[in-house]
């Protein structure tokens, strides 16, 4: 009941704080004419202050709730499912690989899907399957066990990272920069139509809540999953796709 509890009370905070992340900028906007302007937007009639926060900081907080969200998400089913705290998409590959299919794209112009500006973002994507793929397949080979996969996917990181080093050797100095830029990340150029690209991500991410009894039994060790009947091969297959399937998007 208590945790029932907590989780309700922090869904209640996310306008709140969302509000007053939107706020914050170079023209201040109270929280509460944010609120208002957001689910009111006759009461206050602002031009300015309604294009800044629909035009700009709305898309940008938004995007930041759906990026956060589906990182969680994603590293709880992991850490779960792999019964290791340390997990991430960085340690099964996921992160490099979508970093290596951008710096193709950025560095070398190569796409294998995608067109004008959804280039990079559909080469990250399919890249990061890939490298998903690849650390599978090699811990199918032992089994699909907790630390076969971490190890497989560490090896299939460094791989990536080697080639991405390889691809900053060779790129331009505005190609650099662009890479560099990107594998940062940034909120600066979120709009509405980025927002929708972005939102499946968070949408993959909800079968995951289907196994949530799985990955606690999962943490009890094999052999108490499996007597409680959870297939842990099947539960770690499930969600560790799934959740590269998120972070790549």
């Amino acid at each position: 009941m208590k945790k029932i509890f907590i989780l309700i009370l922090l869904v209640m905070l996310i306008p709140l704080v969302l509000s007053v992340s939107i706020s914050v900028g170079v023209i201040h906007i109270s929280p509460i004419n944010v609120l208002l302007i957001i689910f009111n937007p006759t009461v206050n009639s602002d031009p300015i202050a309604q294009a800044i926060i629909w035009n700009i900081r709305l898309p940008r907080a938004l995007m930041a709730l759906i990026a956060g969200a589906t990182l969680a998400i994603a590293g709880s089913a992991l850490q779960g499912a792999l019964r290791n705290p340390l997990v991430s998409p960085f340690t099964i590959g996921v992160s490099s690989g979508a970093s290596f299919g951008a710096a193709l794209a950025i560095v070398l112009g190569v796409s294998f899907v995608g067109i004008g500006p959804y280039i990079i973002m559909a080469n990250a994507f399919v890249f990061a399957f890939i490298a998903c793929l690849i650390a599978l397949c090699i811990a199918k080979l032992k089994g699909m066990t907790s630390e076969s996969i971490i190890l497989a996917g560490i090896a299939t990181m460094y791989l990536f990272s080697a080639s991405i080093t390889l691809l900053q050797y060779i790129a331009q100095e505005w190609q650099l920069k662009a890479l560099v830029h990107w594998m940062m990340g940034d909120l600066a150029l979120a709009n509405w139509r980025r927002l929708t690209l972005a939102l499946p991500s968070l949408i993959i991410c909800i079968p995951l809540l289907k196994y949530a009894w799985d990955l606690n039994a999962l943490m009890m060790g094999e052999e108490v999953a499996k007597s409680l009947g959870t297939d842990p091969e099947n539960t770690r297959l499930v969600c560790v796709t799934l959740s590269a399937l998120a972070v790549a998007i």
